[in-house]
């Protein structure tokens, strides 16, 4: 029997989650040294990297030694319309 494709993502989420446990969390400036500008500004949303608050990047090795780095929003900027 396969799985469904909210299965696969629940079980991706959940893998995240407890990996996330012993990630390295930091916020993005501080992960990336510097500040980003985007190049092709969209009309609301945020322009520089620095615009974003409370974003963090999460990064940790898999046992068979795969790097994942995800990121993470403390809290959902007013500009970023869901």
């Amino acid at each position: 029997m396969s799985m469904s494709t909210r299965q696969h993502v629940a079980c991706w989420a959940l893998a995240l989650w407890l990996a996330s446990g012993s990630a390295l969390a930091a916020p993005a400036l501080e992960v990336l040294c510097r500040d980003f500008t985007v190049p092709n500004r969209i009309e609301g949303l945020p322009e520089r990297l620095s615009d974003i608050q409370g974003l963090q990047i999460n990064r940790f090795t898999t046992r068979d030694g795969v790097k994942l780095a995800y990121c993470v929003f403390h809290s959902i900027p007013d500009a970023v319309p869901l």
